[in-house]
């Protein structure tokens, strides 16, 4: 499908669109996160990307290699990662 987004301008739209709202919902959950002290003040715009291509990487990987990735351990693992890294380190745990 990427593939033939670079060629087509309605696909291309169509999946810029997707990942326009995608990025949306991912930085408000990290907005949200912010303000309640759960994550260190970051680039939410930055995160978010690198959460989608994350996602969006795994997914292909998965569909051309399925026998050799696990798609499921991976992400989870890229996503405890990433959150290690933004996690407010300064916020009381309860």
């Amino acid at each position: 499908l990427y593939g033939l987004a670079l060629h087509n301008s309605k696909i291309r739209k169509y999946i810029q669109k997707y990942f326009s709202h995608y990025r949306e919902a991912l930085t408000q959950i990290l907005l949200q996160g912010i303000k309640r002290g759960e994550i260190r003040k970051v680039n939410v715009d930055a995160v978010a990307t690198t959460l989608s291509a994350a996602y969006e990487g795994m997914l292909e990987l998965a569909l051309i290699d399925p026998q050799n990735v696990n798609a499921e351990d991976a992400l989870a693992q890229t996503i405890e990662f990433l959150f290690d890294g933004i996690k407010n380190s300064q916020a009381i745990h309860s």
